[in-house]
């Protein structure tokens, strides 16, 4: 009983300080602001040193270590980000059965690349629970991959 009246009076208390500093934030916003960036500041050797460490990991494997906490996340950025590319300056398009023009290859990778920022998209939080356009997006994902799958060794210009 003792501990669960402990729990309570620092519940409240975290609540009280929390109140006071939205005041205060509210109150003195140039103060505020001066202490962020102060906090950043003391961070920025972390910062950099990450930022020096994943430039010559990806140099050297084409990933870095950070890049795998949200590894379908980067791997959707470097592939929109390289489709993109391939369809503005392709020069041709490949010789396989459905695409018969460079206009038709181009409609194929602008459907990929749909489907990819249509994922990034999906995983938006909010976007989760309108089920009527998470299912649409989906729809669109499934789509631009099961291209994706299809054109897979076509990607080469």
């Amino acid at each position: 009983m003792v501990k669960h009246i402990k729990k309570i009076q620092a519940k409240k208390e975290i609540e009280y300080l929390f109140k006071e500093m939205q005041k205060n934030r509210k109150k003195y916003p140039i103060r505020h602001w001066f202490s962020r960036k102060l906090f950043q500041l003391r961070n920025l050797p972390n910062n950099i040193r990450l930022k020096i460490i994943t430039f010559f990991q990806r140099g050297k494997k084409g990933w870095s270590y950070p890049d795998t906490w949200d590894f379908d996340d980067y791997l959707t950025d470097v592939i929109i980000g390289g489709l993109t590319h391939l369809r503005k300056y392709t020069h041709g398009h490949p010789v396989i059965k459905g695409v018969n023009n460079n206009k038709q290859w181009k409609s194929i990778l602008q459907k990929i690349i749909n489907g990819f920022k249509a994922y990034k998209k999906m995983c938006n939080w909010c976007i989760r629970h309108k089920e009527k356009t998470y299912k649409k997006l989906n729809k669109k994902f499934k789509e631009g991959m099961k291209l994706f799958i299809k054109y897979y060794g076509a990607f080469w210009d």
